[in-house]
């Protein structure tokens, strides 16, 4: 039997997830100025987790330190389909949380992480981890297709996505 306060507290998550629901679905269907130059995301699915999530990810990149990510207090898991026209650029930005990626193609993904203003491609078919929470990083699609990415982003309730100006040592890599 459910409490009246687990009552509540679900149907308040439900409604709240049903707003968030709208809000993305008209953000993704009315362009912006107030985007910053952002994709514009497909939405393919919502939901709250009636449950407490966290998440602790270890992701060693190119080589690189690994790099952990401890997330508490997940509250959303969205599904995206992201398309990034041919030529197309999504400036500096950072997620909420934690997303999974892959890049379905038909062209490749090069994404420049702020920390060392380095390219990594991301070849159809790859998959790769946008670790959020304030790691700035830009993407371009330098193809001559329109790349489409899905993406799983696992978010704490703040915005999707961030726009952030460039960090002075990376102004120069989308020029």
């Amino acid at each position: 039997m459910m409490s009246g306060k687990s009552k509540g507290r679900r149907w308040c998550a439900g409604a709240f997830a049903s707003t968030l629901a709208i809000a993305a679905l008209l953000m993704t269907s009315v362009p912006s100025q107030a985007d910053h130059g952002l994709p514009h995301p497909e939405l393919l699915g919502h939901g709250t987790f009636l449950d407490d999530i966290g998440i602790n990810l270890r992701n060693k990149v190119f080589g690189q330190q690994t790099h952990v990510v401890q997330m508490n207090g997940a509250s959303d898991l969205y599904v995206l389909r992201i398309t990034i026209e041919a030529g197309g650029i999504a400036p500096w930005h950072n997620h909420d949380g934690v997303g999974f990626l892959v890049n379905t193609g038909p062209g490749i993904l090069t994404n420049y992480v702020g920390e060392d203003c380095m390219p990594r491609l991301f070849y159809p078919g790859d998959a790769f981890i946008d670790p959020g929470h304030g790691e700035l990083h830009a993407v371009r699609n330098d193809s001559s297709e329109d790349i489409v990415i899905l993406a799983t982003f696992v978010a704490t309730g703040g915005p999707p996505v961030i726009p952030e100006p460039a960090p002075e040592h990376c102004g120069h890599v989308l020029d």
